[in-house]
């Protein structure tokens, strides 16, 4: 099967190629067979797919348009793999999987297919797949062997995923143990196919794999098992310390740089090293290459890391965790505390922070730090945050209108959400508080972190009456840039700036006084945190700091426990 000239057009209507499709799969386009058929996604929809299909699986290509892309599996697929995959190929990386795909009759068929995302700006809107029909499937369900993936470019020497899982199952049948086997991973392989495209991205791995290969002894093999990631070397009774030192020089030699088209291209390379054991499988091996090459990628370039079991214990509980939480947001097992902020010059209470804990069934009261990297990573943040505004907001309700202020924090994920303006604006008005009575906290790092531009939505907020605070203001490196991007009304000093205030050596009476100094004049609030002692209230004040936070004040608590209020508010 070729690609025909984009203005041809199928049977139906359907143009026979697409050029989003063929600009995706870069120079596998131009090496297709007649098992093949490729279609493109927008979405988990199918937007456009190849005549093919009508031959190879019976399907009518109008009709498969629109349609989500799981319809071609077969019912008795597994489809464990299918949310992993969507997230892969969300963060920008390639997918290969083997899987079970049914004909318009319904009979299954066995296929290997190659996914790409495509991509819009920065973000993905679809992906481009394409499909090689392999053979029918047997009675059992033992799929037909194939020696390679598919669309993967071919290179002297470099076996298939399969072949080389299967070699990895024959010698860990023959050795107990003590075999050190090496991931390589392209890391910066998707810059190279952004840049250059996918065609210069196939001439790189291509050179790579050429110099692996050279580097191989006579009886250790290189397989790619997926669209940036090679499995080499297979060093018997080597210790793992020594596995790695060899594979940190040979990542080195095969980090030179690249020609392509005229260009040099120099391959960013992380590896991972994992010594079998009497229980490993190929399956296992490649797991726990998997998470040793995601702390490479963290330890920067040309890394190689030595997988250890505590690593695994690890994503276990990262995973035992994730599940816990979404438990607990079911359970209703998230409450608030808050902290008093108030004003330095008479110590009353003007505003809160509400803070979040976690009523865990087993481990008691826990704060953010044990849940909210996992939280974030998850994007539970997100209803977690939605509960937070939504409480906050109710308990203000028991005091008399405009008594107190009431901050919440928000984080890069729930900022990078394009529904959190209407979720915010939905909740104020659902709870009948004046917009007035909420700031949102946000940190320099969660701006900078959210993935769209967030100042409308700040602008559309402060329009309403919201409340705007950079939190930890004065650690960033472009502190200054925030207050003049983004329609801040208030910030909040860092508590390490109020800490060295103790240190008669330090200048952090001159940077509390400068930074004061700096954000007075904009008709910003300024709310000092972290005041433990009342000499460094006392300090504040006589520097001009208006109001202060920190357990000098009131530690977190129950909002029962706040101390009575008078009817006015910071920064408004």
């Amino acid at each position: 099967m070729v690609f025909a000239s984009p203005v041809e057009l199928a049977p139906g209507g359907i143009p026979a190629t697409d050029e989003i499709a063929v600009g995706v799969l870069g120079s596998v386009a131009a090496s297709l067979r007649p098992t093949d058929f490729v279609y493109r996604t927008e979405g988990l929809a199918i937007a456009w797919v190849s005549p093919s299909v009508r031959s190879l699986l019976g399907f009518d290509p109008v009709d498969l348009v629109g349609r989500p892309a799981a319809d071609l599996l077969s019912e008795d697929q597994d489809r464990s793999w299918l949310d992993r995959n969507r997230l892969r190929l969300l963060a920008g990386e390639e997918v290969v999987q083997r899987l079970l795909i049914r004909r318009a009759a319904g009979d299954p068929v066995w296929a290997s297919a190659v996914a790409r995302p495509v991509h819009e700006g920065d973000q993905v809107v679809g992906f481009v797949a394409l499909v090689r029909v392999e053979g029918e499937a047997l009675e059992h369900g033992v799929p037909p062997i194939s020696g390679s993936d598919p669309a993967f470019v071919p290179v002297a020497g470099v076996e298939g995923r399969l072949d080389i899982l299967g070699h990895l199952d024959e010698l860990l049948e023959r050795e107990d143990s003590g075999v050190c086997v090496l991931m390589v991973e392209f890391t910066n392989l998707r810059m190279v196919n952004e840049s250059l495209g996918h065609a210069a991205g196939d001439v790189a791995l291509a050179e790579l794999a050429r110099r692996m290969r050279a580097s191989m002894g006579s009886g250790e093999r290189i397989g790619r098992i997926s669209g940036k990631a090679f499995l080499a070397g297979c060093a018997h009774g080597m210790a793992p310390e020594a596995a790695r030192d060899r594979a940190s020089d040979l990542i080195q030699d095969w980090s030179a740089p690249v020609t392509v088209g005229g260009l040099h291209v120099e391959p960013v390379l992380s590896g991972a090293i994992v010594r079998t054991t009497v229980d490993s499988t190929s399956l296992s091996i490649l797991r726990e290459a998997d998470i040793a090459l995601s702390h490479a990628r963290s330890a920067g370039e040309s890394a190689v890391i030595v997988f250890d079991r505590e690593m695994s214990d690890r994503v276990i509980r990262r995973f035992v965790l994730e599940d816990e939480l979404r438990f607990a947001l079911d359970a209703d097992e998230f409450e608030l505390h808050f902290q008093p902020i108030v004003s330095l010059s008479d110590g009353a209470p003007v505003a809160t922070e509400a803070l979040v804990r976690w009523r865990h069934p087993r481990e008691g009261l826990l704060t953010p730090p044990a849940f909210m990297p996992v939280a974030e990573e998850s994007r539970l943040i997100r209803p977690i945050g939605r509960k937070v505004l939504a409480r906050a907001l109710e308990a203000l309700q028991a005091l008399p209108p405009h008594a107190l202020q009431v901050g919440i924090n928000v984080s890069a994920v729930e900022l990078s959400d394009p529904a959190w303006l209407d979720g915010v604006t939905y909740t104020i008005e659902r709870s009948g508080t004046d917009p007035c009575c909420l700031v949102v906290e946000i940190t320099e790092t969660a701006m900078l972190g959210a993935r769209r531009d967030i100042a409308s939505d700040l602008r559309a907020l402060r329009s309403m009456g919201v409340g705007v605070f950079l939190d930890d203001f004065g650690t960033g490196y472009s502190s200054l840039a925030m207050l003049r991007d983004y329609p801040v009304s208030g910030i909040k000093l860092d508590k390490s700036f109020v800490a060295s205030l103790d240190d008669p050596d330090s200048f952090g009476a001159a940077l509390a006084q400068g930074i004061l100094d700096l954000v007075r004049p904009l008709g910003l609030a300024g709310v000092a945190e972290g005041i433990e002692t009342a000499e460094q209230a006392e300090r504040l004040a006589e520097l001009g700091w208006e109001y202060g936070q920190g357990y000098l004040f009131g530690r977190p608590g129950p909002f029962h426990a706040l101390p009575p209020v008078p009817a006015r508010s910071v920064g408004h």
